[in-house]
């Protein structure tokens, strides 16, 4: 499973989901890969390791 969008966000995260991806694509296996829209709990997850204040609901 990876993120709808993966291709298109610079960071380490989402880098390493495409290179994932691209050990799928390698195999000689049959394969699908799924590209889902991110969690609810994932915002969160993100403000919660960004330094600073910030609003939360």
């Amino acid at each position: 499973m990876s993120i709808v969008g993966v291709d298109r966000v610079k960071n380490p995260y989402h880098a390493g989901k495409i290179r994932q991806e691209e050990i799928v694509r390698a195999a000689s296996a049959p394969w699908t890969i799924l590209r889902a829209t991110q969690f609810h709990d994932f915002p969160g997850q993100m403000l919660a390791g960004m330094p600073g204040p910030d609003q939360r609901p």
